[in-house]
C-alpha cells in the first residue's frame, strides 16, 4: 500500500471530482456540500512565495509541481478559495484560461463547475469571490454530470442526453460592463394659457364639493406628495442602418427626449403637446393635455414619433431635428388625429411606413392609413372584457390580436386592406367583429406576444402564464388550439421572435422573466442567450437584439440592449442601459462594414444531440402514415413529445388510433386527477411537418385528487371508419375502467364525458386493445398479477352533437368475460398479437405476453370462435395454452413486446437489469415453447418498448425497436429473412450452397439481427430433404486459412504448372505447395463444418430424404452434396460429405506425378520448354492413376529435405492434385471430371424432384467471392434452372427453390437472379462460422 503524501481537508460532504490545473500548481475540487474549492501549492516558507493579490502561491515557472513534491518537503497544498453559488450538489469542475475581455490577470485560473441544479458556473477564484458571469443554462434536465473547457469553448453534458457548447469569452464578459446609467433631462416648463380656455377639472370639482357646508380643518393635513417626472412612453429605434441606437422618452409634462447610445447624449425635441393642429378641419389648433399621454411609438424611418393619449388623440411629432431657439420661431406643428368615440389609447405601433395600429383600452383596435391625412381604414372590436395588448399581421389580410384576459381574436381584413390608394377622408368605416375568437388560450393571463410561422401557417403566442401556445385556422376559418407548451426557467413570457437560420428554417427565440431576471432563450434547445437582472419586472423596460449573418457556428447575440426605467426618491428618473460587452464596437462595425450586416439570422449548432425528456419516459409508441413516421413519448416531466423519423414506414399496424388509409391519428395522454387529453395528429401536409391539434379533454363528474391518476390508456378506431370516431379505454389507480368515444372533428365542447366501469379495486397498470371478429377485446392487467378480458362493441351507430358511449352499437360490459392468473406479483406490461395459422374468419388465436415484478415472462394463447357461435353472443376462449418462463431476468421486468410476422413469433423484454432480450416463440397445437435467443445491454432501464417496420435505402425491411426509459434507444432487426423463411418453411427439400468470398477479418452484423437471420436459415434446414452445399475458400477462412483475396502475391505465379518445368523453380514450386498442404493439415476445421455434418448426418434436419434413383448408383442418393472450390479437403473429413463432395479445383492434400502437364487433349503442348519436358518424360499407368496422401510426418521430412520430391515410378517431379491456371493435366482433370459427373447427375435428379414432385431445394452458399466466381455462378445457375422448370411446368409445379448467400462483403444477389422470385433469395452479411453457428442457435 502507498501512503498518501498529502491529505486535504475542508469539504463537508462526499467529493465528486478533482482536477489539476496550471501544471499542478492548483487543484480544484467539488463536493456534495454544494461548494467549489481551489487548493494552491505554496511553500511553507512564505519568503519563497509569489504574491498575487492577497494570496500566496507557488511560482510554477521556477519548477514543476511534480519536481517540488518529489524532491522537496517544503511545499504543501492549502485551501485558498471556496465558491458558493450552486443550489445543489456539484458534480464536476474544469480549468480554463481567462477570456480576453476579462479584466483580471490572464495568468489567474478560471474555473467552470457543473452541478445538480442544472447549471454551469464560471469563477475567477483569485480575483472575485462571486461568479464572474451568469450561470450557464440550456439543459432541460436535473443534473449536469460533466463539464470541460477547450480553446474557449465550455462543453457541458447532462442527463438529458445532450451536449451544450458555450463561448467562454462571451459569457465571462456578459456580466462586466453591461450597465450604463443615464439621468433623464428635466421636463420643459408648462406653458401659460393666455386665453384661459383650459379648465382644470380637479379644481372645479373641489370647489363644487365645498359649496355645501363648511368643513372644519381639524384633521392634520397630509404631507404634500413630491411631484416627480411621469414617463409614459419608452421605445428604442434606429435612426440609421438596421440596429437600434437610440431611445425615445415621452413624459406627461410634454417632454420628448432621445438618448443616443453611441454618443451617450440626450436630444430635446421640445413639447409633444404644444403647437398641435388637427389633421382635419384645415389644421385648426387644438389643445392637448400633456398629462393625458399614455403611450408612444416610433416610425420605421426614425424621423417621427406617435404619442397616444387617454383622450383618444394620437399626436405625430417630428424627431429628425432637435429643438432649439433657432427653430422655435419657425412654425413647426405637431399633427393630431382621433377616431371618436374610441379612447383611451393603450399602445400605438407602426405596421409600415404608411400604416399605424392603435390599441384602445376599451377593447377596440383601429388601423389608421396615412394618405393625405390619417384616416381609419379598419375598426376592430374584440368583444371581450380584456384590453388588447399584442398583435400580428400575416401580410395577407389576417390580423390576430391578444388581450389581457388570455383571448386571441382573428379579423379578416382582406376585403378592404388592399385599398391603399385614394382619399379615405369621409369614408365611413364599419366596425368589425372577430371572425373567430379563441377564448382563454393563456388562461386569464396577458397575451404578451404573437408571431406567425410562415412555413407552416401556425401561430405562436406567449403570455404571463409562462406557456407558449400553438394555434391555427382550420378549414372553416376558425381558430383552433394545437398545443400548450410550458417554457422551463421562465415564469412570465413577454416576447416571441420568429428568426430564420441560414438554412432557411424558422426558429423561435423567447424573452421573459424568471423572478426579476429577464431571460432570452432559444425555444428549440432551451439555450439561454442572456440573463439580465432588472430589479423588478413591473418597471418600464424596452429590449432589442440582433445576430450577425456571417458568424461562427457558436452564436451569441453580437448586439443586445435593455433599457430599464428606474425612479428616484427625489422625483427624477434614470435609465439603466444593459448592453453587450462590445456594443459600441459592434455598432461601428455594422455601420462601416457591408460584410457584417445585422440580420435576424443565427446559428443554433450549440447543441449536440436532441433532448427528449428530462425524466423517465413512461410510455412510447410509433405513429405512422404512408409517408412519414413519428415516435410519441410521454414522461414524468409532464410533457409529451413527437419525434420525427426520416425512414419510411411499411408496417400495416396503426398507432394509438389510426384509421386505415388515413393521414390522421388520435393521440391520447393521461395522468393525474383522472385526466385525459385528446389530440388529432394531421399528416396530410406534403411536407414532413405534422400538425397536432387539441380536440378535447376528459374529466370525471366528481373531483379527483392528484394521487388519483390514470395509469394507462389505449385507443382504437371504430367502425365504420368514415365516421372518424375512436374508442378510448383507460385504467386508473382504483382499478376502474374509463370508456369514452372521441371524434376527430373538433366540437364546441372542451370536455367529453365517458362511462366508468367499477373494477376489482386493484390498480390497473397496463391494458391492451385488440379488434377481432367484429369486437374490441380489452386485456387488463393489475397489481395482483391477474389479466382479465373485457368485450366491447366494435362499431358506432350514429354521432350526435356531443358524442359519447351511448352511440356504440352494443351493450357496455359490467364484468370481464375471462380471467386468469399470469404472475405472482404485479404485472408491469403486456403485449398482444394475433396468431392465425388457419386463416379462418370464424376462429382466431391471440397471443398474450406479460412481464412483472416476479421476474417471469408469461405467455398465453387463447383460441376464440365467432361470437355468433358462442352462448350469449360473447367471445369466450374455447382453448387455452399457457407457459410461464421463470427467472427470465435478473430483476423485475418492466416492458414486453410480442411480434407475429409471417408465423415467426418473437418476444422482446426489458427491465431493471438494463438488458433487452430476444425470445423465440414456437406454437404447437397443444402447447407453446419459449427459447431465449440473445441479450444485449442498454444504457437505460427500459420502461416501454414498441416496434415498427421501416424500409431502408438498400430495399431491406427492418424492424426498428424503440426502448425508452431514462432516455431512448433504437435497435433494428432485418425482416427480409423472416419473409423468405415464411415462403420456405413448408417446403420439403433444402439445398445449401456456400461460396469462397468470406474472409476471416470481415466485419459482422449486430448480434440480434444475425440471430434472426440465422433462425430463418435453421428453419429452412429443419424442413428440407435435399441439401447441396457449395463451399468456396471463404468457407474455410474462419478456420484460419487465407482466401484468394488475401493470399500471398506469389500465389498466382505458383498456380501455373509451367513453373515445375523450369529447373531453377522446380524446388521452389514444390516447397510453396508443401507449405500450403502443411497449413491445411495443421488447421482444424471451424465449428461450421461440424454443424453442417450434424444437420445432414446427425439428424438435425429431420426432413432430409434420399431421392428415388431406381437402379442408379445408390451413392448418388445422398440428401446433400457439396460443390466447392476449396482445395483444403476439409469437407471430406466429415461423414456426411466424404462421398458427396465435388471439389472442382482438386485437393492440395494429395500429390501426383506431373507427367501429364505437357499434354492437352492427348496432344503435346507447343513450345520449346514443353518439347524438352515431354522428351525427358517416361510415364507409366501407375504414374497416371496414383496419388500420394500427404501426412504430417511426411510433410515435415519433405520440407526439411533439399531434394526435389520425385515420383516413385518415373522419378519425375511431383505436383499437387490441384487444378491450376492454364492447367491441362489430364490426370488431374480426370479425377475432377468423375466428381463433376456424379454431382451433375444428382443435380438433375433433384431439379426434377422440385419440378415434378413439388420438392423444395435450398442452396446454401457460404463464402463465395467475386474474384474466383465459379461456385458463385454455379449457385445462381442452379437457382435459375430450378425456377425456370417450376415456372414452365405444364400442370403448375408446387415446388420451390431458395438461394441463401452467406458472405461478409458480397452477399448481394443480382437483380437478374431475383427475377420473379425476389422472396426466394436471402442475403446474410456474415462469416461462415458465425453465420452457421447463429443458424444452429434457432
Amino acid at each position: 500500500q502507498v501512503a498518501p503524501s498529502y491529505r486535504l481537508t475542508g469539504h463537508l460532504g462526499s467529493i465528486s471530482s478533482m482536477e489539476f490545473g496550471d501544471h499542478g500548481s492548483h487543484i480544484a475540487s467539488t463536493s456534495d456540500d454544494r461548494s467549489v474549492r481551489l487548493w494552491a501549492l505554496s511553500p511553507i516558507n512564505q519568503s519563497a512565495a509569489t504574491t498575487i493579490g492577497d494570496k500566496r502561491c507557488y511560482d510554477v515557472n521556477r519548477k514543476s509541481a511534480n519536481e517540488i513534491l518529489e524532491l522537496e518537503s517544503s511545499h504543501r497544498y492549502t485551501l485558498m478559495w471556496t465558491g458558493w453559488g450552486h443550489t445543489a450538489r456539484v458534480w464536476d469542475v474544469s480549468f480554463a484560461s481567462s477570456p480576453s475581455n476579462h479584466h483580471a490577470d490572464s495568468s489567474l485560473p478560471i474555473l467552470v463547475s457543473a452541478g445538480e441544479d442544472s447549471t454551469a458556473r464560471i469563477w475567477s477564484p483569485l480575483s472575485s469571490k462571486m461568479e464572474i458571469a451568469h450561470p450557464l443554462r440550456g439543459h432541460r434536465c436535473e443534473s449536469l454530470w460533466s463539464v470541460d473547457v477547450c480553446e474557449g469553448i465550455v462543453v457541458t453534458a447532462g442527463n438529458d442526453g445532450c451536449v451544450k457548447l458555450f463561448e467562454l469569452e462571451g459569457r465571462a464578459g456578459s456580466k462586466k460592463e453591461t450597465a450604463r446609467t443615464f439621468v433623464i433631462p428635466k421636463d420643459p416648463p408648462l406653458p401659460v394659457d393666455s386665453n384661459n380656455d383650459r379648465v382644470d377639472s380637479k379644481k372645479t370639482n373641489t370647489a363644487e364639493s365645498n359649496n355645501g357646508a363648511s368643513v372644519k380643518s381639524r384633521k392634520k393635513k397630509k404631507k404634500a406628495k413630491l411631484n416627480g417626472q411621469a414617463i409614459f412612453g419608452m421605445e428604442s429605434y434606429c435612426s440609421e442602418g438596421e440596429v437600434q441606437n437610440k431611445l425615445l422618452i415621452a413624459t406627461r409634462a410634454g417632454g420628448l427626449f432621445s438618448l443616443d447610445f453611441t454618443s451617450n447624449a440626450w436630444t430635446d425635441y421640445s413639447s409633444w403637446s404644444e403647437q398641435v393642429v388637427a389633421s382635419s378641419d384645415n389644421e385648426k389648433p387644438i389643445i392637448i393635455n400633456p398629462s393625458s399621454g399614455s403611450c408612444a411609438g416610433v416610425h420605421p424611418t426614425g424621423k417621427y414619433a406617435a404619442v397616444g393619449t387617454t383622450e383618444g388623440w394620437i399626436v405625430i411629432v417630428s424627431i429628425h431635428r432637435p429643438f432649439s431657439l433657432a427653430t422655435q420661431s419657425h412654425s413647426i406643428k405637431n399633427v393630431a388625429f382621433h377616431a371618436p368615440p374610441f379612447r383611451p389609447v393603450q399602445s400605438v405601433s407602426f405596421i409600415d411606413d404608411s400604416s399605424l395600429l392603435a390599441l384602445y383600452a376599451r377593447g377596440s383596435v383601429i388601423w389608421f392609413k396615412f394618405d393625405h391625412s390619417p384616416a381609419p381604414l379598419h375598426v376592430m372590436t374584440l368583444g371581450t372584457t380584456g384590453i388588447p395588448l399584442s398583435f400580428a399581421f400575416d401580410g395577407n389580410g389576417e390580423m390576430y390580436i391578444g388581450d389581457s384576459r388570455g383571448n386571441i381574436a382573428c379579423f379578416d381584413l382582406s376585403q378592404t386592406w388592399q385599398a391603399k390608394e385614394g382619399n379615405l377622408q369621409g369614408m365611413k368605416v364599419k366596425e368589425q367583429r372577430p371572425n373567430s375568437l379563441l377564448a382563454k388560450v393563456h388562461g386569464k393571463e396577458h397575451v404578451t406576444g404573437i408571431t406567425i410561422l410562415e412555413s407552416s401557417g401556425v401561430m405562436i403566442s406567449v403570455g404571463n402564464d409562462g406557456c407558449m401556445n400553438k394555434w391555427k385556422r382550420n378549414t372553416n376559418g376558425q381558430l383552433q388550439k394545437l398545443l400548450s407548451i410550458p417554457v422551463p426557467n421562465i415564469t412570465g413570457l413577454r416576447h416571441v421572435w420568429n428568426v430564420s437560420q441560414p438554412n432557411g428554417e424558422e426558429s423561435l427565440i423567447l424573452g421573459g422573466f424568471y423572478g426579476n431576471d429577464f431571460v432570452m432563450l432559444d425555444n428549440l434547445n432551451g439555450y439561454e442567450f442572456l440573463r439580465i437582472a432588472t430589479g423588478g419586472r413591473q418597471r418600464r423596460q424596452d429590449f432589442f437584439f440582433c445576430f450577425l449573418s456571417k458568424s461562427s457556428s457558436l452564436q451569441f447575440p453580437i448586439i443586445f440592449g435593455m433599457a430599464i426605467l428606474t425612479g428616484q426618491k427625489d422625483g427624477h428618473n434614470m435609465i439603466d442601459f444593459h448592453c453587450s460587452h462590445s456594443f459600441d464596437k459592434s455598432l461601428d462595425m455594422l455601420g462601416t462594414s457591408h460584410s457584417a450586416r445585422c440580420s435576424d439570422h443565427y446559428h443554433s449548432s450549440y447543441s449536440l444531440g436532441s433532448p427528449v425528456h428530462a425524466e423517465t419516459i413512461n410510455d412510447a409508441c410509433w405513429v405512422k402514415n404512408s409517408d412519414f413516421i413519428y415516435l410519441l413519448s410521454g414522461s414524468n416531466d409532464c410533457t409529451v413529445k413527437l419525434i420525427f423519423h426520416l425512414m419510411k414506414a411499411v408496417s400495416e399496424e396503426y398507432a394509438l388510433a389510426g384509421r386505415p388509409n388515413s393521414n390522421s391519428s388520435l393521440l391520447v395522454t393521461c395522468g393525474g386527477k383522472l385526466s385525459m387529453e385528446f389530440y388529432i395528429l394531421d399528416q396530410s401536409s406534403s411536407t414532413s411537418l405534422c400538425c397536432v391539434a387539441l380536440l378535447c379533454s376528459y374529466r370525471t363528474l366528481e373531483k379527483a385528487s392528484i394521487d388519483h391518476r390514470m395509469n394507462t390508456v389505449k385507443a382504437t378506431p371504430l367502425l365504420p371508419y368514415e365516421k372518424q370516431c375512436h374508442f378510448v379505454l383507460s385504467g386508473d389507480s382504483d382499478g376502474n375502467l374509463h370508456v369514452c368515444v372521441v371524434s376527430e372533428h373538433a366540437t364546441t365542447r372542451r370536455t367529453t364525458i365517458g362511462k366508468m366501469i367499477i373494477g376489482s379495486g386493484r390498480p390497473i397498470i397496463c391494458l391492451e386493445l385488440l379488434r377481432c371478429l367484429g369486437k374490441i377485446l380489452a386485456f387488463v392487467a393489475t397489481t395482483g398479477g391477474d389479466i382479465s378480458l373485457w368485450e366491447f362493441p366494435g362499431s358506432i351507430v350514429f354521432i350526435d352533437g356531443n358524442g359519447g358511449v351511448n352511440n356504440l352499437d352494443g351493450i357496455m360490459p359490467t364484468s370481464p368475460t375471462y380471467e386468469y392468473q399470469a404472475h405472482q406479483n404485479g404485472i408491469n406490461d403486456l403485449s398482444l398479437a394475433i396468431a392465425n395459422s388457419h386463416n379462418s374468419t370464424d376462429e382466431i388465436s391471440v397471443i398474450i405476453c406479460s412481464v412483472g415484478d416476479d421476474q417471469a415472462l408469461s405467455t398465453c394463447l387463447l383460441d376464440f370462435m365467432n361470437a355468433s357461435h358462442q352462448p350469449h353472443g360473447l367471445l369466450n376462449p374455447h382453448k387455452t395454452r399457457a407457459l410461464i418462463t421463470k427467472s427470465a431476468s435478473a430483476s423485475a421486468l418492466k416492458a414486453v413486446k410480442v411480434v407475429a410476422d409471417a408465423e415467426f413469433y418473437r418476444i422482446y423484454t426489458t427491465g431493471y437489469d438494463e438488458q433487452i432480450t430476444l425470445w423465440n416463440l414456437d406454437i404447437n397445437p397443444d402447447e407453446v415453447f419459449v427459447k431465449c435467443i440473445s441479450s444485449s445491454p442498454l444504457g437505460t432501464e427500459g420502461s416501454c418498448i414498441d416496434c415498427l417496420h421501416l424500409e431502408h435505402a438498400d430495399g431491406s425491411v427492418r424492424e426498428t425497436i424503440a426502448i425508452c426509459g431514462e432516455g431512448m434507444e433504437l435497435m433494428s432487426l432485418n425482416l427480409n429473412f423472416l419473409r423468405a423463411a415464411h415462403k420456405l418453411r413448408w417446403a420439403n427439400y433444402l439445398l445449401i450452397t456456400a461460396g469462397a468470398g468470406c474472409s476471416a477479418d470481415s466485419g459482422l452484423q449486430g448480434g440480434d439481427e444475425l440471430n434472426c437471420h440465422c433462425h430463418i436459415l435453421h428453419r429452412y434446414l429443419n424442413k428440407r430433404n435435399l441439401v447441396a452445399d457449395n463451399a468456396g475458400a471463404g468457407c474455410s477462412a474462419d478456420s484460419g486459412l487465407q482466401t484468394y483475396e488475401c493470399a500471398p502475391a506469389e500465389y498466382r505465379d505458383m498456380c501455373n504448372p509451367s513453373k515445375i518445368t523450369e529447373t531453377d523453380n522446380t524446388y521452389c514450386f514444390q516447397q510453396f505447395w508443401l507449405q500450403f498442404t502443411k497449413s491445411y493439415l495443421e488447421t482444424t476445421p471451424h465449428k461450421g463444418y461440424e454443424l453442417l455434418d450434424q444437420w445432414c448426418h446427425g439428424g438435425r434436419l429431420q426432413h432430409l430424404k434420399r431421392p428415388e434413383l431406381g437402379d442408379l448408383d445408390q451413392i448418388l442418393a445422398t440428401p446433400c452434396w457439396v460443390y466447392s472450390s476449396n482445395v483444403d479437403g476439409h469437407f471430406r473429413l466429415f461423414k456426411s460429405f466424404s462421398d458427396s463432395s465435388c471439389e472442382i479445383h482438386g485437393r492440395a492434400l494429395e500429390f501426383r506425378c506431373a507427367c501429364g502437364i505437357g499434354f492437352a487433349n492427348d496432344e503435346p503442348r507447343l513450345g520449346m520448354e514443353w518439347d524438352q519436358w515431354n522428351k525427358n518424360m517416361v510415364s507409366t499407368d501407375s504414374c497416371k492413376h496414383t496419388t500420394v496422401q500427404m501426412s504430417q510426418n511426411g510433410l515435415v521430412d519433405r520440407l526439411n529435405s533439399d531434394d526435389i520430391f520425385l515420383c516413385n515410378h518415373c522419378h519425375q517431379p511431383m505436383r499437387p492434385n490441384v487444378l491450376m491456371f492454364n492447367d491441362t493435366d489430364e490426370n488431374v482433370l480426370r479425377t475432377i471430371s468423375i466428381q463433376r459427373k456424379r454431382y451433375q447427375t444428382w443435380e438433375g435428379i433433384v431439379e426434377d424432384e422440385v419440378a415434378e414432385n413439388g420438392a423444395n431445394l435450398v442452396i446454401l452458399e457460404i463464402g463465395c467471392g467475386v474474384n474466383v466466381p465459379a461456385v458463385r455462378q454455379e449457385s445462381e445457375e442452379v437457382f435459375l434452372d430450378c425456377a425456370q422448370k417450376i415456372k414452365s411446368h405444364e400442370n403448375g409445379s408446387e415446388g420451390s427453390v431458395c438461394l441463401i448467400r452467406i458472405n461478409p462483403k458480397d452477399a448481394d444477389i443480382p437483380t437478374n437472379v431475383h427475377g420473379e422470385h425476389s422472396l426466394d433469395s436471402i442475403s446474410i452479411a456474415s462469416t461462415a462460422a458465425t453465420g452457421l453457428n447463429k443458424i444452429d442457435c434457432w
